[in-house]
């Protein structure tokens, strides 16, 4: 879950040093949403969140109907984590 008492925020927002950094994707400014993928893209780097996004359940949309949010942001993440590029938000 979410970090408790003992975890100090500092400690989870520190980088690991025992090994490289992953190469992760970017997200396509797609005209004037830059200030939302700005929010995404820090909140995708939140390791506490990251996970918290991973562990939602995932609903599929029925016929008609829009995926959850949760199901969208879990897909948004998992794109941004493949590096595959930049990411259409």
């Amino acid at each position: 879950g979410l970090p408790g008492p003992a975890e100090s925020l500092p400690a989870l927002l520190t980088p690991s040093r025992s090994r490289p950094a992953p190469d992760y994707a970017g997200l396509r400014n797609e005209g004037a949403t830059c200030y939302l993928n700005a929010v995404m893209q820090t909140l995708f780097h939140l390791p506490a969140i990251r996970r918290a996004v991973y562990r939602m359940p995932e609903t599929e949309a029925r016929e008609g109907e829009r995926a959850s949010v949760g199901l969208a942001l879990q897909r948004l993440f998992w794109r941004m984590e493949s590096g595959a590029g930049r990411v259409e938000s």
